[in-house]
């Protein structure tokens, strides 16, 4: 599946179906890829609030 969701945060269609692959994962209790689904979501967004972070420290 890959690290989904870490570089298309700024893709609104992109974010809609990792989301969507996400629920699926979860209704077919698919543990595993739902923990790397939800692991690589949450490490895009993190990036992207640290990039906006170190822009906002800049003069």
């Amino acid at each position: 599946m890959g690290n989904r969701g870490s570089h298309h945060h700024t893709q609104p269609a992109k974010t809609t179906q990792d989301h969507r692959d996400i629920l699926d994962a979860v209704r077919s209790k698919d543990v595993d890829t739902a923990r790397e689904l939800i692991s690589g979501h949450f490490h895009g967004i993190r990036t992207l609030l640290a990039q906006r972070e170190v822009s906002q420290i800049k003069p």
